[in-house]
């Protein structure tokens, strides 16, 4: 079985090919904060769920007769954070994404609430993660 090191290194590579890391930011005092992969391994999604947590979704889509099943797998927030954390050292692609993703939740991270001084330095990190796109 490997070691947490090989497990965080293969999710690095699968969030550089596969991920999406999402930032939202809106005028008032919401944020969201999401890592997802999406693929067509059922077996790979699961693994990760296994893992390190968070959700496994079948995405229903329109789907062409050459197409295989979507799958998805999702965390939001702090615990998104946390696995970001430890893959960060083994990303290449979406490193700086990642980062910034990390520095935007914060140690205070407390779902859809934003402490007014907290609020600044988010906007200034969203502003980046927004250029880094």
């Amino acid at each position: 079985m490997p070691g947490k090191s090989v497990k965080n290194a293969y999710l690095a590579g699968l969030i550089d090919g596969e991920g999406s890391l999402y930032l939202k930011l809106d005028d008032g005092n919401g944020v969201m904060a999401q890592l997802t992969i999406a693929m067509c391994s059922e077996e790979t999604i699961g693994w990760i769920a296994e893992n390190f947590g968070g959700r496994v979704e079948r995405v229903n889509r329109v789907r062409k007769e050459n197409h295989s099943q979507l799958w998805r797998w999702r965390v939001h927030g702090a615990m998104a954070a946390v696995i970001l954390k430890d893959t960060i050292p083994y990303m290449v692609t979406k490193r700086r994404l990642a980062e910034l993703f990390v520095e935007f939740v914060g140690e205070s991270y407390r779902g859809w609430y934003v402490p007014d001084d907290f609020r600044l330095v988010r906007q200034e990190i969203y502003e980046e993660y927004l250029d880094a796109r």
